[in-house]
């Protein structure tokens, strides 16, 4: 779908929609805990609806009560066959698969877009280890057979955290001890850290060790009343436009002390020069004048799209590194924030593992693609705040993958838009 975003000024009040990631962990916990949970704060996404649905087929009932708040029926009994469609969802992918190999005799992973070939070997290798029977030609569909999950392994933290977390909610249901070692250097490690939070509000414990983590033998999961957090990586959005504009922006919803990597976000800006303050439990960002810096993304991945927009208005030159893992995103994330910012007059090198931008006043108009990125699609809408023309974008849809009422607020907030 193609939408004429007009040049324009944001301003006024905004409730954050709530953590994607705190949503996709509480989700599984809830659905995993004897008796009933209560999970609110919740806004519903096309991924979401992947993690919900997945815990479905596995024998887990939802119950929507009224808008944001879900009663969850834990899994009762183990299923014979499960089918499991991701849709473009990363997190549900590699957070079932262990899942339900422990859960289900038999079950099916499919996934579209570019989920099909987004790497799970890591995964695959514990299956190995532990002598699991699945069929994985390469790419979605796999097939995978019930497994012993090892009480002792190491994964590669190199690629994803997602692996970890994978393992983490999986290890209650093994009814055994387990020691999972990291492998080299852990990825964005605040995801792993935040996992463990959402668990120990369901009632298990996980210990950080020197090399890695441990789950003690003897828990379950315990049903509870859970509130989903805002976050900080739709906020990210919201909080450059207040920077890169003429009028401040009031966020609510967000949580002051968040375990979220991508609060980070708050500190960066700082950095550069960008002026924000907590009043009481809000978050104010203001107009401020940036300066570009070096910003390292090993820990926050999905913040560059529209940290990349920020540089672009921003004095001077800013360096984004450790970014090689952004190639295996929706879309490749470097090559397309390249395309993206060039086409709207950035001065953007594309790097190996990282982008190289010189800050100017503004952006000029032009057609630009989402490429099949909601990241993409927001950052862009963002950048028409600091444009010189008109804004074609295609595939502006594609923020229903995360944020499916973001044109919404983006209209009442002030912004243009033709469709």
């Amino acid at each position: 779908m193609k939408r004429v975003i007009q040049p324009s000024s944001l301003q006024g009040t905004l409730r954050v929609p709530s953590s994607k990631s705190v949503s996709h962990r509480a989700l599984i916990c809830a659905a995993l805990s004897a008796g009933v949970s209560c999970v609110s704060g919740l806004d519903d996404s096309r991924d979401l609806r992947a993690t919900r649905e997945a815990m479905e087929a596995l024998g887990a009932s939802f119950e929507l009560v009224e808008d944001g708040i879900w009663e969850i029926t834990g899994v009762r009994e183990h299923t014979k066959n499960a089918v499991i469609d991701c849709g473009e969802s990363g997190s549900t992918l590699r957070f079932m698969i262990p899942i339900a190999a422990l859960l289900a005799d038999r079950a099916e992973f499919n996934g579209e877009g570019k989920l099909p070939t987004r790497p799970i070997q890591t995964i695959l290798d514990v299956f190995d280890q532990a002598g699991t029977t699945y069929t994985y030609p390469g790419q979605l569909p796999l097939v995978t057979e019930r497994f012993e999950l090892p009480t002792s392994f190491e994964l590669d933290g190199s690629i994803s955290s997602q692996f970890f977390t994978g393992f983490l909610l999986a290890a209650p249901i093994a009814k055994s001890e387990m020691t999972l070692d990291i492998q080299g250097k852990l990825e964005s490690e605040p995801y792993v850290e935040l996992t463990r939070e959402v668990m120990a509000a369901f009632g298990i414990e996980i210990n950080r060790t020197e090399t890695g983590y441990y789950v003690p033998d003897g828990q379950r999961y315990t049903s509870v009343d859970f509130h989903v957090e805002g976050d900080f990586s739709q906020a990210a959005f919201w909080i450059v436009a207040g920077l890169i504009g003429t009028q401040p922006i009031c966020l609510r919803g967000l949580k002051k002390k968040s375990r979220q990597g991508d609060r980070a976000i708050l500190f960066l800006v700082r950095e550069m020069g960008g002026d924000w303050e907590w009043k009481n439990d809000d978050l104010w960002v203001y107009p401020s004048k940036t300066t570009g810096i070096t910003i390292d993304v090993r820990d926050i991945p999905d913040l560059v799209p529209i940290l990349s927009v920020l540089a672009a208005v921003s004095f001077g030159e800013t360096r984004i590194v450790n970014a090689a893992r952004l190639r295996i995103k929706e879309s490749d994330r470097l090559e397309s924030t390249t395309n993206v910012l060039t086409a709207l007059g950035v001065k953007i090198q594309e790097e190996k593992e990282g982008l190289l931008i010189q800050g100017g006043e503004g952006f000029t108009g032009g057609l630009v693609d989402a490429w099949n990125d909601h990241r993409i699609a927001m950052a862009v809408a963002i950048a028409s705040i600091r444009a010189s023309a008109e804004i074609e974008l295609t595939g502006s849809e594609a923020v229903n993958k995360s944020y499916p009422h973001f044109w919404d607020e983006f209209q009442r907030m002030g912004g243009k838009i033709d469709e």
